[in-house]
Parts: structure tokens; C-alpha cells; sequence
């Protein structure tokens, strides 16, 4: 969480969050009252505009995988802990069986916060949850603007003409500031090398376990996925490609 006079913007974990915390920090003089990275506010700021950042869960989950692969990463480390390094040995070619650890209930005792949760929901949700529904205090979300990595630099322009624009010193520097930034801490993908397949299963158990943010925020992904899951049935595997 990043919170200045004006905004608040909390942190969400691989979804473009360190981008805008430099867009923040770069476009804006207001003072910084609390910096406490990725925690979850606990209780609204009055007056203040929150915003937080999602991604496809898929994507996500492939970055995470990726980021793992490359040594780095709380999911990594976790696993690594718990004497589970092994699901990235092969390399990509174990990313199904680790998705499938991270959708089952096993994974739940990994994150002791995420245990209670993890029959209801996956991890993509419950990262997502813990910060919009203030530590799941509340059954609603109680934030003002939800950003879609995948559409990040309109989104954000767009906000910083709007609630923003009491945030930044200048309105169109900080659109031009967007304009010329790339995607900022981001893990080698090495999905885009080769294809990758998922059985049937695992893509149902993706979209049920992640169905909040898919149907939310990503419904075309999750009828593609709905499809592939239970309409071709007739193969074993589905290419990851298919999935885009």
C-alpha cells in the first residue's frame, strides 16, 4: 500500500502494481503517509481515491511459475521451504502439476493467511480480496477503481484524468510519462518460446477456483476457458495458445 494525500493505491502482487507506484512517485509531490509494500489497508481513508491493479489469473499464474523458475518469488520460496522445489525441476514442463498443487487444498497450509480461504478460492482471488475487501472485513469491495494489467497504460491515463488529476502535478506529463514507459519488473516468459498443455481438469479447476476475477473482470477469457474445458472434451490436452 501506497498512501498519499490524496490517493491510496494498494498493491497487488504481479499486476503492474511497481509501475504505477513509480508513476505515482514520479508524477506526484504530495507526501507519502504510509508505504507498508503489498499490505492490505485494514480500513478505508476517508476522502481519499483507492485503486488497485488485477490480471488475467492464467497469465498470472504463468508469470508466478516463470518468476519461480528464475529463483525469485514468495511462491517459490515458500515451496522451497516446504521441501516442494521439485515442481520446478523439469522447468515449464512441470508448470500444470504445480498449477494444479497451487488450485488443490494442499496448498492452502503453504500461506497460513490463505489456509481458511483456499477451499473457496484460489490465490489470484485471495490476493486480490485481502486488499479490495479490506482484510475481508467487509462482503463487498471497497475500493474505487480496479486497472487491468493488460490494458494498464490506457487505464491509468484515463484515472489520471479523472480522480487522479488532484493526485499528479501535471495532468498531461504524467500521460506522457505513461506514454513512454514500458512494463516495469517483469519475469522471463518462457511460455512465449513453446506451447504449453493443460488438461481439462486443471483449466475447470482454474476457472471455478478463480471464478470471481474471471467473471468480474475477464469474461471473455472465462468463456474461452469454459469452452475449452467442457466443449472438447474430445482431446486430452489444450494447447496454451488456444487459451489466448
Amino acid at each position: 500500500m501506497i498512501e498519499l494525500e490524496t490517493a491510496v493505491f494498494l498493491q497487488n502482487h504481479k499486476t503492474g502494481s511497481t509501475f504505477v507506484e513509480h508513476f505515482l512517485k514520479a508524477n506526484s509531490d504530495e507526501k507519502i503517509i504510509t508505504y507498508p509494500a503489498h499490505k492490505a489497508p485494514g480500513v478505508l481513508r476517508k476522502g481519499k481515491f483507492h485503486f488497485t491493479t488485477v490480471r488475467e489469473p492464467l497469465d498470472l499464474y504463468l508469470s508466478l511459475f516463470n518468476y519461480g523458475l528464475d529463483g525469485g518469488g514468495y511462491v517459490w520460496h515458500a515451496l522451497g521451504k516446504r521441501g516442494l522445489s521439485h515442481y520446478y525441476d523439469n522447468g515449464f514442463e512441470g508448470f500444470e502439476p504445480w498449477l494444479k498443487f497451487l488450485l488443490s487444498d494442499e496448498f492452502g497450509p503453504v500461506f497460513r493467511k490463505f489456509a481458511p480461504y483456499s477451499t473457496e478460492m484460489g490465490l489470484c482471488t485471495w490476493r486480490f480480496f485481502r486488499l479490495a475487501k479490506l482484510n475481508f472485513n467487509r462482503k463487498k469491495v471497497m475500493i474505487d477503481s480496479v486497472l487491468r494489467i493488460e490494458s494498464l497504460n490506457a487505464e491509468l491515463k484515463a484515472l489520471t484524468h479523472g480522480p487522479l488529476s488532484k493526485t499528479v502535478r501535471n495532468v498531461d506529463e504524467a500521460c506522457d510519462w505513461i506514454d513512454g514507459r514500458s512494463q516495469i519488473n517483469s519475469s522471463t516468459r518462457r511460455d512465449q518460446d513453446h506451447d504449453v498443455l493443460l488438461s481439462h481438469d486443471t483449466i475447470a479447476l482454474l476457472r471455478a477456483k478463480e471464478a470471481y476475477l474471471y467473471e468480474t473482470y475477464y469474461p471473455q477469457h472465462a468463456k474461452r476457458l469454459t469452452f475449452r474445458a467442457h466443449k472438447l472434451m474430445r482431446w486430452r490436452k489444450v494447447k496454451l495458445s488456444d487459451l489466448r
